[in-house]
């Protein structure tokens, strides 16, 4: 995982309350209408016009559809064009050095002219807790300051791995010239350093191929995903929300995870600490193909300390981009109430592959930390109206609540990428 534990418990938190069940109530009268006099006989409502409300596309004109993005009558939207050209990724190996409490040795990397991103990871399975504490960059300056609070790009530290991604906002970007970095840990250990620097032209739209890893799950396979309704409709749903960021999909791999792999990860147990059951699935990843979001379906994921159901969980935020195999390089997600509600399940998905591209929350449960893009809007703990300890959706309506990165989903809500978020994912190394 790539949290501090403080950041830990927060995304825990909100993953707990993320895992409660909604419950819609639907009620009806089943009286008979009078029938009334001629004269007092209501007139038709014109219904389904551009901008009004909507369920499904029978609740708009025949030329317009329900936007689920939205849930407003609007024309069909377009999908983005495909990139004309596309990106590549360098993936430098820095080696294997010596990092503990007092840091690392600076360690370098060049950058060249066509860069679109740096991302920095520090690989050390088993490790209890290590990050990347100082990055300079050619100008001298410090876009990530571990110990800073005001630091541009935000180190989060993790068990087993660590990354940064430049750029996660655009308090920093990437410049040419040559970066310098230190990485810490707890305790002494051997830590297998990397750098992926994407380079190509910039562009306003990407592709994001995805590898679906099926984990011992009952009626659901590589054999039939594909053509499975629930689990194609809860994707579908995804390709919807990322759109708006001009990322479109592209190959859709889905591989079977068998045997005792299987029965040791279907059911997680173990979400953070020293070699636990989610940071060690993710290392299935290995021998996946290469560049693609892995997405790790599962039947649960439990929270043992308070013994709740998470329904999804990012192995960082950012992930391990492009590099497989660490224990940071996944998405996992419960298929558990898939047979629900495909919209909360794409929405789930989407938030935490959010997190995965390099995305924090527009802001935390408790209202006081928010993310460092300045065009998102924020929801303070001013508007706890119940004085619950929570800035719940209903209290931040305006104020960020419809975001796909606020901390927790709500049904039929709107909901939105801003244009630095939609930078910020297509920067990942991921994006083609």
């Amino acid at each position: 995982m790539q949290f501090s534990f403080s950041t830990r418990v927060r995304q825990l938190k909100c993953l707990q309350l993320l895992a409660l069940a909604t419950i819609f109530a639907l009620s009806a009268c089943g009286d008979e209408v009078p029938a009334l006099l001629p004269s007092l006989q209501p007139q038709p409502e014109t219904e389904g016009l551009l901008g009004d409300e909507c369920n499904t596309d029978e609740d708009c004109m025949a030329e317009l559809r329900c936007n689920a993005l939205s849930w407003q009558c609007k024309p069909p939207a377009p999908l983005p064009n495909l990139p004309s050209a596309l990106s590549s990724v360098d993936e430098v190996d820095l080696g294997r050095h010596e990092v503990g409490p007092e840091g690392s040795e600076f360690l370098s990397v060049e950058v060249p002219e066509d860069a679109l991103s740096l991302t920095l990871i520090a690989d050390s399975p088993g490790a209890y807790y290590l990050w990347i504490d100082r990055v300079e960059d050619p100008a001298g300056k410090l876009p990530v300051n571990y110990d800073s609070d005001h630091s541009p790009v935000k180190s989060l530290g993790g068990s087993g791995a660590a990354v940064v991604q430049i750029p996660t906002s655009l308090r920093a970007k990437v410049n040419p010239g040559r970066y310098r970095f230190t990485v810490k840990s707890m305790s002494p250990i051997q830590t297998h350093l990397y750098a992926l620097i994407k380079r190509g032209p910039k562009k306003n739209t990407g592709i994001l191929n995805i590898n679906c890893f099926l984990v011992g799950l009952p009626g659901l396979s590589a054999n039939n995903a594909a053509t499975h309704p629930e689990f194609q409709a809860s994707l579908e749903r995804v390709k919807l929300i990322y759109a708006q960021a001009g990322i479109i999909f592209g190959k859709v791999s889905y591989i079977d995870i068998l045997g005792d792999d299987a029965a040791e990860f279907t059911v997680i147990n173990s979400v953070s600490g020293v070699k636990s059951e989610l940071n060690r699935m993710f290392q299935l990843s290995a021998k996946a193909p290469s560049r693609a979001l892995n997405l790790f379906f599962v039947q649960e994921i439990q929270y043992a300390m308070d013994k709740f159901t998470i329904l999804g969980i990012a192995g960082g935020a950012p992930g391990a981009g492009s590099l497989h195999g660490t224990e940071a390089s996944g998405v996992a997600v419960t298929v558990a109430n898939f047979s629900r509600s495909a919209e909360n399940n794409g929405h789930v998905i989407a938030h935490e592959g959010g997190h995965y591209l390099g995305l924090k929350h527009v802001s935390e449960s408790h209202g006081q930390e928010h993310d460092q893009i300045a065009d998102t809007a924020e929801c303070w703990g001013g508007r706890d109206g119940d004085q619950d300890g929570f800035v719940m959706p209903k209290e931040c309506k305006g104020f960020g609540a419809s975001n796909l990165m606020f901390w927790k989903t709500w049904p039929k809500s709107p909901v939105q990428l801003s244009p630095t978020q939609s930078y910020v994912m297509r920067r990942n190394p991921l994006v083609h």
